[in-house]
């Protein structure tokens, strides 16, 4: 393990298995801080975590006392939009001395808003190997291996042109994707499958991040307008998901409705 326990993060976002949190709480108990039978420790492990299991935080960090710290474990495989929303006015206005560690399975299934509030952490095998600030790397490999552009590249062409042409370069995509594997009457296989959503994935992911920046660059105000966009970016993630899901219709109503930048 290779944080500083005396200079602990506000927040740990980590992707991890179904032991990380075991791992965590071992590791605190060995460093010094008491979790189990603590009023001071709060863990909630729930497959889909709800605006409830929000509130229910937020309560308990106000119940908080000062002087020690207080350590909240969230374990979770998905955020609804409501849940992330309400974590992002939690960590505004983070309680002094409370710590949250977050642990999913993919990083990408939380929004861009919500993720660059946390620090970083990719576990591996087990938490010990973790490092303090790891960079995820992308999949050069499968990229290529789509005939399809570089993600960031092609990203920031989207979000540069107009709607026609935005049209324009989704057609191109979904084209080369069906080229790999998706003719009319469906996928060849799972992998093909798999890999191909791999790259819309990357894609979305990127269109999310240069957004981000773009708007906190700007000094825009993520408000309620602004966050409908990284939602709508989260929900065709999440669609994306669905076996048969097309491509073409997701990245055509993104078209639409995300703005020129």
């Amino acid at each position: 393990m290779n944080f500083d326990i005396k200079r602990l993060h506000h927040a740990y976002l980590i992707e991890g298995g179904k032991d990380t949190g075991d791992s965590i709480i071992s590791w605190l108990e060995q460093s010094g801080i008491k979790c189990i039978g603590s009023s001071n420790f709060y863990r909630i492990t729930n497959p889909n975590f709800g605006i409830e299991d929000s509130h229910n935080i937020k309560a308990f960090q106000s119940q908080l006392s000062g002087g020690e710290k207080k350590i909240i474990i969230i374990e979770a495989e998905s955020f609804t939009n409501e849940a992330q929303n309400a974590l992002l006015k939690v960590f505004e206005e983070p309680s002094q001395d409370s710590h949250f560690f977050i642990i999913i399975p993919n990083k990408d299934n939380l929004l861009v808003t919500l993720r660059s509030r946390m620090e970083y952490v990719r576990t591996g095998k087990s938490l010990s190997s973790a490092q303090g600030r790891p960079q995820p790397k992308a999949d050069e490999s499968r990229v290529q291996a789509s005939g399809w552009k570089d993600n960031q590249k092609e990203a920031v062409n989207f979000l540069k042109e107009n709607l026609k042409a935005r049209l324009d370069i989704v057609k191109d995509m979904a084209d080369a994707l069906s080229a790999k594997g998706r003719p009319a009457s469906g996928w060849k296989d799972k992998d093909e499958e798999e890999n191909s959503k791999n790259v819309v994935l990357e894609f979305l992911n990127s269109i999310e991040t240069l957004l981000y920046n773009y708007h906190k660059s700007e000094g825009i105000n993520l408000d309620k307008d602004k966050i409908f966009i990284f939602e709508e970016i989260a929900n065709c993630r999440k669609y994306l998901s669905d076996r048969g899901a097309s491509v073409k219709m997701l990245l055509e109503h993104l078209s639409f409705i995300l703005p020129v930048t």
